[in-house]
């Protein structure tokens, strides 16, 4: 009878074990699959990220140009506002003498009298 029991316990204990041994089978194709998800989902993100990183330096190159080209632009409008400056200066200047000048051929015809003549 000790032996009956003796080997139904470890038909209970064998049973147990396959029952044990089957659901870590299981759990390890269940984290196997995990891994293989994880994995895939890894490789995914790196390729984003290189794609992302690829386009943020492209912007980043984009912004540099512009930002070069705005300085540049900004250099050519203070040349011109400069020049514009020296031209209306003369400008100016190129008036004054000119109302000089009409104003002594006025002075000037004034005290000629032959001047009155022709007028």
């Amino acid at each position: 009878m000790h032996l009956l029991t003796l080997s139904g316990n470890a038909r209970n204990h064998t049973a147990q074990g396959e029952e044990s041994l089957a659901a870590l089978e299981r759990e390890a194709e269940r984290l196997q699959s995990e891994i293989s998800h994880a994995n895939n989902e890894q490789e995914t993100l790196g390729r984003q990220s290189g794609q992302a990183r690829l386009q943020f330096e492209s912007a980043a190159d984009a912004l540099k140009r512009l930002e070069d080209e705005m300085d540049a632009l900004r250099d050519a409008l203070q040349a011109r506002r400069a020049e514009e400056a020296t031209q209306r200066a003369n400008a100016n200047q190129l008036r004054s003498q000119q109302a000089t000048i009409a104003g002594r051929r006025q002075l000037a015809g004034r005290s000629d009298p032959r001047s009155q003549l022709f007028n």
